[in-house]
């Protein structure tokens, strides 16, 4: 609850927070309530695991602006001089389709797949559950945050859009073979930055970069304190 009502808030707010912290500031503000409430040993907090996902605050948006901008340049250098930005842009209309196409129905896998003894597997329901969500979500308030992402940091075209999503699947995913859980949507953020910078400092709104990264960094204790309040409201009607 506490994660699903920042995220409302946030979304609210046209301010492209991370799902996955905002679920990483719930769980954390459960156990340490937990702990208060006698409930949880205050070592069985993994600190150090909080400490690797802030420093993904850090490494994935740099990485995804990096990666972003290194694709983006790549194509500007090899086909705009070839066939003309003009044709290159109408390519890239249609790949960029298939660089959006991404699911998160993460945060579901270990509740629905914990009576796996080596491996999860995702029911199809479940994908089918987290596609719905994801489309509702577009519909409704959704798309403040993709005003925000797509209009709002720096002009985006297509070759930069496919820059972006393509440099942010491949973070994401190696990100995650090293089980590092990073956030898509900091990393998609970094992307556009990165993209933008291909044209200068200029073309990139810094207030606006400002106040998403100071949304970020509110992320997980706002998660946090939002799951200690909902917690021990619960627990005083026990």
């Amino acid at each position: 609850m506490s994660a699903g009502i920042w995220i409302t808030i946030a979304t609210y707010l046209h301010l492209p927070v991370s799902t996955t912290h905002s679920i990483v500031g719930a769980v954390l503000g459960f156990g340490i309530v937990s702990v208060f409430h006698g409930h949880l040993a205050f070592e069985v907090i993994k600190w150090s695991e909080v400490f690797r996902i802030m420093l993904s605050w850090i490494i994935s948006p740099i990485a995804g602006a990096v990666l972003a901008f290194t694709i983006f340049y790549m194509i500007r250098l090899t086909l705009f001089s070839r066939f003309g930005s003009r044709k290159v842009e109408d390519v890239f209309r249609y790949l960029q389709i298939f660089t959006a196409c991404y699911n998160a129905v993460a945060p579901l896998v270990p509740i629905m797949g914990a009576v796996a003894a080596t491996h999860y597997e995702i029911p199809r329901e479940i994908l089918a559950f987290g596609g719905i969500g994801i489309a509702v979500g577009v519909a409704t308030w959704g798309y403040r945050v993709i005003k925000m992402v797509g209009e709002r940091i720096t002009e985006l075209t297509f070759t930069r859009g496919f820059s972006a999503e393509f440099a942010t699947a491949t973070v994401v995913l190696s990100a995650s073979a090293l089980g590092m859980p990073i956030s898509t949507t900091h990393t998609l953020v970094g992307g556009v930055i990165g993209v933008g910078l291909a044209g200068g400092l200029a073309s990139v709104n810094l207030k606006v970069v400002y106040r998403i990264i100071v949304s970020w960094i509110l992320t997980l204790p706002v998660a946090m304190f939002l799951s200690i309040g909902i917690y021990s409201f619960v627990v005083s009607l026990a």
